[in-house]
């Protein structure tokens, strides 16, 4: 060991909260400039984020209204062998935040469709958005799909008419044509009358 203003130097890293081998607790992050804590847990990052121990992709809930999926601060995740979901599904890409707002690791699936494990849910502060030549290509894709969708939604719903607005046109169209089908009617009902009456008297004379 070699000691440096009151630090414990392990290699290349320093430790202030440690004492001669003695834990005396944790100093916070704004006095310990280690990117990595003597017990394995990453305290900080830069450049290429590498999962640890500590990284426990948390069970995911549903739908997050936050922005993370196109933040500069979600960055992907190194993992060095494998990493498996809360439920034991086996995960090929896994993405964390690097200013550590998430509960844990998030999958490349559940950040692309508003999932991230956000400890405070909604808006955040912190958000930097990336710019179009920078968004990861599954968002561009993803990003595409969902206005294809929308496209074809508004679609279906222009062909399908509300029930105010029945088939064919609006319901004062609906109404005109009732009442030129009920007039026709009566006319053909007049016609009949007309030529019974006729065939009556023929007969009668």
């Amino acid at each position: 060991m070699v000691w440096m203003s009151g630090c414990e130097t392990v290699g290349e890293r320093r430790f202030p909260c440690l004492d001669g081998h003695r834990y005396e607790g944790c100093v916070g992050l704004e006095l310990c400039s280690a990117e990595r804590c003597w017990n394995g847990r990453r305290l900080r990052s830069s450049g290429l984020v590498r999962a640890d121990a500590f990284d426990k992709p948390p069970r995911v809930q549903g739908y997050v209204g936050s922005g993370c999926g196109n933040c500069r601060h979600a960055v992907d995740l190194q993992v060095d062998g494998e990493l498996r979901s809360a439920g034991g599904r086996r995960i090929g890409r896994w993405t964390i935040c690097d200013l550590d707002l998430w509960e844990g690791p998030a999958s490349l699936y559940n950040l692309i469709n508003h999932r991230a494990p956000m400890k405070v849910p909604g808006p955040c502060p912190s958000f930097v958005d990336t710019p179009s030549e920078l968004m990861r290509p599954e968002i561009v894709r993803h990003r595409q799909v969902d206005r294809e969708r929308s496209q074809a939604r508004r679609l279906r719903r222009r062909r399908t008419p509300s029930p105010e607005q029945p088939r064919g046109g609006s319901l004062q169209d609906t109404q005109d044509r009732l009442r030129l089908r009920q007039r026709i009617d009566r006319d053909e009902e007049t016609q009949r009358d007309t030529r019974s009456s006729a065939a009556g008297a023929d007969r009668a004379a």
